[in-house]
């Protein structure tokens, strides 16, 4: 049931058209969807993971102009290689996990 979610919502977002060959992202209303979208698949699919993967390939397709393998290199190339390539950031995934190991 919840992947069928997911597989209704794919195409009607890869859908989408970008206005022209704008490269510049402007604020708009979009701006609120990636986040309202991961929270609405966290209470609806009730895993976390998936849903904040749907947010972030959410905002990075509209940074994309609705390209759908462009936002998904993307997303696996610069976003989650560059967070794990800081130290900092290592820190805290590991804190976090720890954490949650307890739970």
């Amino acid at each position: 049931m919840r992947y069928l979610i997911i597989i209704l919502l794919f195409p009607i977002i890869c859908i989408a058209e970008a206005n022209g060959a704008e490269t510049r992202f402007e604020p708009s209303w979009l701006s609120l969807l990636p986040p309202l979208t991961a929270i609405v698949f966290a209470f609806l699919l009730k895993d976390v993971f998936i849903s904040l993967f749907l947010g972030v390939y959410l905002g990075v397709l509209f940074l994309n102009n609705f390209n759908p393998l462009k936002a998904l290199y993307q997303v696996f190339n610069d976003k989650f290689v560059g967070v794990l390539a800081d130290s900092s950031h290592i820190r805290i995934l590991m804190f976090t996990l720890g954490m949650a190991a307890f739970i």
